[in-house]
């Protein structure tokens, strides 16, 4: 019978830990799950227009994500489709795009409650949680190696014109539980 270690206890599967390797790494063993959560408010008379990007926030590229979800109240008579994925944050939010859709691919946002935005788009799987931002950006459109200790900005990006809105304020929000990283 051959006794296996988790990531937890070893480097690799089956790498045993020395003596001066007792405590898991921070992010694994004994992190705390912490939630940024990113708001958008649609005004009244607004359209949401092909190729606006919306940066909601910012992740650094050593935090591990573990879960991303989506809300909003029904934007518009004609809902706007969107993509949500990252782009390099830059000096001020002006960084290139990495993978517009790796969490998710032409949604609708109507009346969305809690979508599950990780997997959204199929680029990444549920075995893809809790990875490094770097290494989800790795498996869309990425091609980094290693940490490359930048900034990411989640956005989300307008794929259809939707109508203005018409009676009341539209909201969006984008909650993502992670694990401080480096």
């Amino acid at each position: 019978m051959a006794t296996f270690y988790g990531t937890a206890l070893g480097e690799t599967i089956n790498a045993l830990p020395t003596a001066s390797k007792k405590v898991a790494k921070a992010g694994l063993g004994g992190a705390r799950v912490r939630t940024k959560v990113f708001q958008l408010t649609v005004p009244v008379g607004h359209d949401m227009t092909t190729n606006d990007v919306i940066r909601m926030g910012t992740i650094p590229s050593g935090d591990r994500i573990g879960d991303i979800r989506l809300s909003s109240t029904a934007l518009t008579a004609t809902a706007p489709i969107v993509d949500v994925g990252l782009y390099l944050a830059g000096t001020n939010h002006d960084g290139a795009v990495v993978d517009a859709d790796l969490f998710v691919d032409d949604l609708t946002l109507s009346a969305q409650d809690q979508t599950d935005a990780f997997t959204e788009a199929t680029t990444l799987i549920g075995a893809d949680r809790w990875k490094f931002a770097w290494e989800l950006a790795a498996i869309g459109a990425g091609s980094d190696t290693t940490d490359p200790r930048v900034e990411y900005d989640l956005c989300i990006l307008v794929t259809n014109t939707s109508s203005a809105q018409a009676t009341a304020d539209g909201q969006v929000v984008i909650e993502v539980d992670y694990i401080s990283g480096t």
